[in-house]
This record gives structure tokens, sequence and C-alpha cells, in this order.
């Protein structure tokens, strides 16, 4: 049945030509992405940048394409702080020294790694356990401003309290006031924590997955996939993980009944291993 032009809504459309844009220009591709979170991104940056309406922003992208990194960076930016999930990590303190004995050496993606935080999380655990150099890490995002975040691990003073109850309740012992230096309102965390780690801008959506990953992060990213492309991410991921291989999810993520090929290591823990 069609609607009446009453019942069209006029936003809707407006979003959807706006990704049409992303996709056709700059080759992003928004479309297994749930619309609500958008539509409510697109909103929040027409009234920052005071842009009439969604619509308004087509033009700009047609005839300045620096615009795109700005509003690339408005539409995925994401609510992330160090030792995210404490759970988590204190599994991986437990589970990380025997499974290194078993391999030359273990190579980890972050996948959606936004401003580094996870990526700064893991070296410091790994450091811990004396296994950062036996590890190969690649950390990738589709928001290249986010990337250069992450590169710089700078972040503000104000969230070191919570990022320290974090750390200690994921098993850290030590000062964490070790793995950084404060300049101005900021923790500029060392260098050597992310020195070897390659970051690139990747769609895990549009763009073949990384091979050969021991590790695979991709947390808190594919909450913002319609269940269709979250189960195309999910097999893509098992596709590209060797048997014994695990990946990590977010905790309020789930992996689709689908999905036979992974198993849970742990209740409450949201690490699964490749089994099949």
């Amino acid at each position: 049945m069609t609607k009446s032009f009453e019942q069209i809504d006029k936003v809707d459309l407006e979003v959807e030509l706006v990704m049409t844009t992303l996709k056709q220009m700059f080759g992003y591709d928004f479309s297994g992405y749930n619309r609500a979170p958008l539509k409510s991104r697109l909103l929040s940056f027409c009234k920052e940048y005071q842009v009439d309406s969604v619509i308004d922003i087509v033009k700009p992208l047609l005839h300045s394409p620096s615009i795109s990194k700005e509003l690339i960076s408005y539409l995925t930016v994401t609510v992330t702080e160090m030792f995210r999930d404490p759970v988590l990590y204190q599994f991986l303190r437990e589970y990380l020294p025997e499974y290194y004995q078993t391999k030359p050496y273990v190579k980890i993606w972050h996948i959606g790694c936004s401003s580094g935080q996870e990526v700064i999380s893991l070296s410091i655990l790994l450091q811990e356990l004396n296994l950062l150099g036996g590890s190969k890490r690649y950390a990738t995002d589709l928001n290249p401003m986010a990337l250069e975040k992450a590169k710089r691990s700078s972040y503000q003073l104000a969230n070191l309290k919570l990022y320290i109850k974090n750390y200690l309740a994921s098993g850290g012992s030590h000062e964490f006031s070790k793995y950084y230096v404060v300049e101005n309102d900021s923790a500029v965390f060392l260098p050597q924590l992310v020195f070897d780690v390659k970051f690139a801008q990747h769609d895990i959506v549009a763009e073949p997955a990384f091979t050969g990953a021991d590790i695979i992060f991709c947390r808190n990213v594919m909450m913002y996939f319609t269940p269709q492309q979250h189960l195309a991410v999910v097999n893509k991921l098992v596709a590209a993980l060797p048997k014994g291989g695990l990946l990590c999810i977010g905790l309020q993520e789930y992996i689709p009944d689908e999905v036979k090929a992974l198993r849970k290591l742990k209740h409450g823990v949201p690490i699964y291993e490749r089994i099949a």
C-alpha cells in the first residue's frame, strides 16, 4: 500500500539521500546500519553546524568533500573507555599466557578501534604479562580522524579516574601512572605501548576481513548494525579466524544463533573460540 504524502517521513528520505551520497562519492557504506542512530546523529550534526535540515548536508558533500571527514567522524563516534568491561581483561590475564605458548607470535586485530583506548588497554595487559614482544597488532577504523587520535594516545585527565577503576577491576596491580605522562589537561600514554601497532582505515562492512588474525576484537561495533548485517559481519570474522582463534565482542552484544562455529569460553565473558 502506497503511503500518502502526509505519512511519509521526509527526514527519513533525506537521511537516505545523505547515505547514498556518502556511498557513491566516498565509498562509505551505511546500508547495513540501524537507521535510528544515524538519523539522530545527522540531526545533531545539523544543529551543531547550523545546517537547516538533513537534505542541506548533501550539497556541501558534493562540492566540498573535506566535510565528509567531519561527517563520518560524527556518524561513527563511539563511547569508549580503557579496560571497558573489566571481566574480559581479567579473563585474558589468565588465558593468554598459555595461549601464547602455542604460537611463535600472536596476531591481534582491533576492529573499530575508535580513539584507541582499547588498544592501549591491551598493550598494558600484554606488557604486564611479558607478551607484548610476541604480538603483531593491527587497529582499524572507518573514521580517519579517530585513527589520528588513537595514534596520539592522548586522553583527558578527567577520564583517568574511571580508567584506573577499570584497570584495577581487571586485575591490574601496578601504579597506573607509570604508563603515561601529563601534558596540560591530558594524559599522554607512552609511545612504546603503540609503536608497533599498524593503524589503518578499514570498513568491516564493505571490505574483506584481514586474514590470519589469532585474536579479533570487534567490541561495541556490531550493536549499530541491522540483524542481517550483524550476521554477515560475524560470519566474515569467523571465516578470518583460524580454528582456535578468539573473537572478543562487547558485553551487551551477542553471537547470532545461526553461527555454529563459535563457542563461548566462559559464562559472562564476551569471548568466543572458533571450534569449526
